[in-house]
């Protein structure tokens, strides 16, 4: 988003300071114990959507789980291009990242905007769905407990 970049740059110093706490270090301490641990053997993958917080999450992961694909479910055609951005930086700083990418194609609603809810299903038709399919249907996901 437009206004990420210009946060970003206004709270690295706070970010640089809660990094290097004894707290922080504890808490991702814990994180990598929990995703080593419920992967160890299962055949899965890293959900990312290319944002902040996945990208953290990537980074981890590439580092504890790299046997598993980093993947992208992306909603046609409601994209962010920053993501794309950092997608591709990303993946130039680990070329031995395997990644892939499953699109749902989002359709018009009645009231102007977007949905993956098809025409005659009352199901959520999601690109989850294909990339277990592809990847295995264990995941690890960096979703925020707000969205």
């Amino acid at each position: 988003m437009p206004g990420d970049l210009e946060m970003w740059a206004r709270v690295s110093q706070y970010d640089m300071s809660l990094g290097s706490s004894d707290a922080h270090k504890r808490r991702v301490d814990q994180t990598e114990l929990v995703i080593v641990r419920w992967t160890r053997g299962r055949k899965g993958y890293v959900g990312v959507s290319w944002g902040e917080d996945s990208v953290c999450q990537a980074s981890m992961c590439v580092q504890l789980i790299p046997e598993w694909p980093l993947i992208w479910v992306r909603s046609h055609p409601r994209e962010n291009p920053d993501c794309f951005a950092c997608r591709d930086a990303f993946l130039e700083q680990h070329p031995e990242v395997r990644d892939d990418e499953v699109i749902v194609n989002l359709l018009r609603d009645d009231v102007g905007g977007y949905s993956n809810l098809g025409p005659d299903s009352k199901e959520q038709i999601t690109g989850f769905r294909e990339a277990g399919k592809r990847h295995g249907k264990c995941y690890v996901s960096g979703v925020r407990a707000q969205e």
